[in-house]
């Protein structure tokens, strides 16, 4: 049987013991703040992807919202008469 020259188990047990140390103490946010940073700064084809979908999922928020460039006013409503609907 051929010797394997790279064993993609080992790599991903390595990884999940790294990133176990590493997170170690952190609460569920604070490894999802972790997460999050270390995606936005990696040249990792992930990373890309991440960084692609957070762009889309900011635009399609700011779709969203409307804006207007007028100032604010006060609106006060007219004080009704007894008896009658305004």
């Amino acid at each position: 049987m051929k010797k394997k020259k790279f064993d993609c188990l080992a790599m991903k047990y390595g990884i999940q013991k790294r990133l176990s140390q590493q997170w170690a103490g952190l609460t569920d946010t604070e490894r999802r703040d972790a997460i999050h940073r270390d995606l936005e700064t990696s040249l990792s084809p992930i990373g890309n992807v991440w960084r692609q979908l957070m762009a889309r999922e900011f635009t399609a928020a700011s779709a969203n919202r409307s804006y207007v460039a007028e100032p604010s006013r006060q609106y006060l409503a007219e004080k009704s008469k007894p008896g009658k609907r305004p």
